[in-house]
């Protein structure tokens, strides 16, 4: 069951096994102070430098951890970004959730919350590039 991965990811894994736990949604709580900053810039970098983190470390060690980045929340625009860089990354929550459901149990909540959030993000991303007179690219199946 665990493969050669560090102490403190090896401990995390035990104790997720030894509660029945199949996979670990990662907030950013502790990061929520850098929103005080008052400096637009710091806290952007603050934020990549946490995403870079979270993205190497904890996704990185496997697919039941689920990132949840941390992103600026205006201007939209630098939402948007940091969001794209985290899924250029490889942070598909949705899908890492999805895909961990179909091989272990994951409570349905979790898959409903990604899902709308998922939706939101969409939104948002067209909302933006409507703001910036963007064409949009029509989703054609295939």
């Amino acid at each position: 069951m665990f493969r050669d991965y560090d102490p403190e990811t090896l401990a995390i894994f035990r104790e997720m096994a030894a509660d029945g736990v199949s996979a670990e949604v990662l907030y950013p709580t502790l990061m929520l102070d850098l929103f005080a900053l008052d400096d637009a810039a710091l806290q952007e970098a603050c934020f990549r430098v946490y995403n870079d983190w979270l993205i190497e470390y904890w996704a990185a060690a496997s697919e039941r951890f689920i990132p949840q980045c941390i992103v600026p929340l205006w201007p939209v625009e630098e939402t948007v970004k940091e969001i794209r860089r985290a899924v250029a990354l490889g942070v598909p929550a949705e899908r890492a959730a999805v895909r961990l459901s179909r091989e272990e149990d994951v409570n349905p909540h979790v898959l409903t919350y990604l899902n709308r959030l998922s939706d939101l993000l969409f939104v948002l991303a067209r909302y933006v590039n409507k703001a910036a007179r963007k064409p949009e690219t029509p989703w054609r199946k295939g």
